[in-house]
């Protein structure tokens, strides 16, 4: 019951926003998920940049959105020389 006291001051103090952002509890562990096949992490952003017409370099169509997917497995790599 404390703990939604908490959150409910921290949310009126800073916004919702940024108490899901850095201050939501968060649940399970890294370690479950990164070594099963096909476990990625994913990240999108708008970009900066605008699409235009050919017709009409004036006329703005939209903007970009940049995706970035990671695969998560990691693998051991050994060297012989490192110590």
């Amino acid at each position: 019951m404390e703990e939604r006291v908490l959150a409910r001051n921290t949310i009126a103090r800073n916004g919702l926003s940024d108490y899901q952002r850095n201050k939501r509890p968060l649940f399970g562990s890294v370690s479950e998920w990164k070594n099963r096949i096909g476990a990625y992490q994913m990240d999108a952003t708008q970009a900066d940049l605008y699409l235009v017409s050919r017709l009409d370099r004036k006329a703005v169509i939209g903007k970009l959105n940049i995706y970035l997917a990671v695969d998560t497995v990691v693998v051991k790599r050994f060297c012989n020389t490192c110590s």
